[in-house]
């Protein structure tokens, strides 16, 4: 609602020593800053005088110059979604007498039928009105929030929320359905919160920042109208990717879930997962030249549990990636490059001669457990004589002057063809899934000349949207929560965001 206000969202607490009364500070549009404190239900005098500390703190103690660079005295704003009680107004009256002396901006309170007719005029009618989106909208909701992110279909309910589809809309419209698709995901993932699921919680909020910028890439929308939502759908994803690094960094289980005799299966998977969001987190942090004092744990991490982690399909292609980039940060590049020949070994292996083959990027872990666990009877699906990611990887060990690798290996990479989906718009490139594209093949060069190799990794065409060219630290989590559109493009893009680091 305050981004929709027109207001810059700066900070939003964490409840640590940083916060000193204020749960969220903004930039107000006339670049003064504001600060919130927020509670819950009706407020009467014992409330106000067990608050009242906070108050004052809101009040008296200005921002941290670690939040906002500004010397002007902030407006402190006190919101509850209850009543203010009359004996309470009067106490804010008579206390903000006091404060005027030293603070020209004094508190102002904020309740709860004023927070709903300002989020009417911020979102309108925000609940969808077709069936089916409602329809959606309930299901999402009443998940357990337990399991595996269904990013399938949040993204049909965000493409009729956003109005992707049909005739154009004003920057305007498009700016509100922008912040209700916000609002509503924010509901959607309240049990995902409750479960402690951060994993479902950072793809759910990447893939709604994804939506924003095919709303701003279609639409060709100004910052403004986009910018602010898009922040706070990066913010909580790297959030939930935070509180899952503190999970792990405090883990009694040895990353066990559920019945320790039957998740066996599943432990490699989960320890490739845990490998690459942790790694795309430090990742993230270094490419928006942040200091983040868990980097030594991710290397640690990398260093005790990488080898326990398991490739399932080409889809884990980018959580290998993004953990061989961490390790060569801390120096481990050997380490690094393994990861990467493994990767390529496995797709050859499997792809090069006769049996199913290796399982393209559109099957995360789950669905290749039950293809292949015979739980999908019904899929037929072969994969080998093509690979989405393999020619990625190929450019990738040739940046690093691996001649001798990629030479013992090509024989067999030429009986691979890469291949890869090309969507007809760059709009199309953040949803999860369309059809109006070209799927291109080309077959791998035999011989293929080494000087010509490298200089198209090293100086090729990085053929992905502009909107994520200027953004590669959100590539770095794009490409873990959608692996179909990872390849040569993103793969060059972050390769070369880093060496500028």
């Amino acid at each position: 609602m305050l981004a929709s206000e027109g207001e810059t969202v700066l900070y939003i607490s964490s409840h640590g020593a940083l916060e000193q009364g204020k749960d969220i500070v903004t930039l107000g549009p006339e670049k003064v800053p504001r600060a919130y404190q927020l509670k819950s239900g009706n407020l009467k005098l014992p409330e106000w005088q067990r608050f009242k500390g906070e108050i004052d703190e809101l009040v008296e103690l200005p921002i941290s110059t670690a939040i906002v660079r500004s010397r002007q005295h902030h407006r402190p704003y006190f919101v509850t979604n209850g009543r203010i009680g009359e004996t309470v107004l009067n106490r804010i009256e008579t206390a903000n007498k006091v404060w005027r002396r030293h603070n020209p901006r004094a508190l102002q309170a904020v309740q709860g039928h004023e927070l709903v007719s300002r989020f009417i005029k911020a979102h309108g009618s925000f609940l969808p009105r077709e069936t089916e989106a409602f329809s959606n909208l309930l299901e999402l909701i009443v998940n357990s929030g337990a399991g595996p992110f269904d990013k399938a279909r949040f993204s049909e309910f965000l493409e009729s929320t956003l109005r992707l589809s049909g005739a154009s809309i004003t920057p305007r419209d498009a700016g509100r359905s922008i912040t209700n698709a916000v609002l509503l995901t924010s509901y959607i993932v309240q049990n995902c919160e409750r479960a402690g699921n951060h994993w479902a919680l950072f793809e759910a909020w990447v893939v709604t920042a994804s939506y924003i910028l095919a709303m701003a890439s279609k639409y060709r929308m100004a910052a403004k109208w986009w910018n602010g939502s898009f922040a706070l759908c990066c913010l909580a994803a790297v959030r939930a990717l935070d509180a899952l690094c503190q999970e792990c960094a405090g883990n009694q289980t040895a990353f066990i879930q559920g019945d320790p005799l039957t998740d066996g299966d599943f432990y490699p998977m989960r320890m490739t997962i845990l490998a690459g969001t942790l790694s795309a987190l430090s990742l993230y942090h270094r490419l928006k030249s942040e200091k983040w004092e868990r980097q030594d744990y991710v290397h640690d991490f990398l260093s005790e549990h990488i080898k326990d982690a398991k490739i399932w399909g080409e889809s884990a292609t980018p959580y290998m990636v993004a953990a061989a980039l961490e390790l060569e940060h801390h120096g481990a590049h050997r380490h690094a490059e393994r990861l990467i020949v493994q990767m390529m070994h496995s797709i050859l292996a499997l792809n090069s001669q006769k049996g199913r083959g290796f399982a393209n990027p559109y099957y995360g872990p789950e669905q290749v457990f039950r293809l292949f666990s015979g739980m999908d009877p019904m899929n037929s699906e072969v994969f080998i004589g093509h690979s989405y990611h393999l020619e990625a990887l190929i450019e990738m060990l040739a940046r690093r002057l691996l001649r001798t690798t990629l030479a013992h290996f090509w024989e067999k990479i030429t009986r691979v063809h890469f291949t890869w989906f090309k969507p007809a718009e760059d709009w199309q490139w953040f949803r999860w899934h369309t059809y109006d594209g070209i799927l291109e093949q080309k077959t791998p060069n035999a011989p293929q000349s080494w000087s010509a190799l490298l200089e198209a990794s090293e100086g090729g065409p990085i053929e992905v949207p502009a909107l994520l060219r200027d953004r590669p630290e959100f590539a770095v989590l794009f490409m873990l929560v959608f692996p179909h559109r990872f390849g040569v493009g993103l793969m060059r893009l972050i390769d070369h965001a880093l060496q500028r680091v």
